[in-house]
């Protein structure tokens, strides 16, 4: 049987470029720690609600992310993949751009199990009034964007989680 040769960066950047829109930037990110194609689908899903990026793919046999946005878009990306694909648990953090409100990353205990996380994000959504709350369950985080006084609620709720996983 012949061996399939995986997709590579030059396929995706002809197909992105095919259609460029001045003002808008294309990169690709190989991830080096998520190694499923259901993890890395829940990468893009993240991912790409978070930062509003319509143009962003995943490329399952690389393990590879292609996305095309606008420079705040790509950077905002950018930093979400380097803190979701870690060797352990996710980079905690604040994003420190303006432009897209709060956006944090919240680290989960491992011990939490996915229905938690998912009931956690469920009650972030409603007691912060906050729309764009998702679940990394596979990276054991969970991803936040919205104003400081609801990230404020959403520390609060995650604080709750991974005291009682403990």
């Amino acid at each position: 049987m012949p061996r399939r040769r995986l997709a590579g960066p030059a396929p995706v950047t002809r197909a992105l470029s095919a259609g460029a829109i001045p003002g808008q930037e294309e990169r690709i990110f190989f991830l080096a720690n998520v190694r499923n194609p259901p993890a890395l689908q829940e990468v893009v899903n993240v991912v790409r609600s978070i930062a509003e990026v319509q143009r962003f793919f995943p490329l399952n046999q690389a393990f590879a992310i292609a996305v095309r946005g606008t420079a705040a878009q790509a950077e905002l990306s950018e930093w979400l993949i380097g803190r979701l694909d870690t060797a352990g648990a996710p980079l905690e953090g604040e994003y420190p751009a303006s432009g897209f409100g709060v956006v944090r990353v919240f680290a989960v205990a491992e011990t939490a199990s996915a229905q938690a996380i998912q009931d956690t994000v469920n009650r972030i959504r409603t007691e912060a009034q906050a729309q764009r709350v998702f679940p990394a369950t596979a990276r054991h985080a969970i991803v936040f964007r919205g104003t400081a006084a609801q990230a404020g609620v959403a520390e609060r709720l995650v604080g709750n989680l991974n005291g009682a996983a403990r």
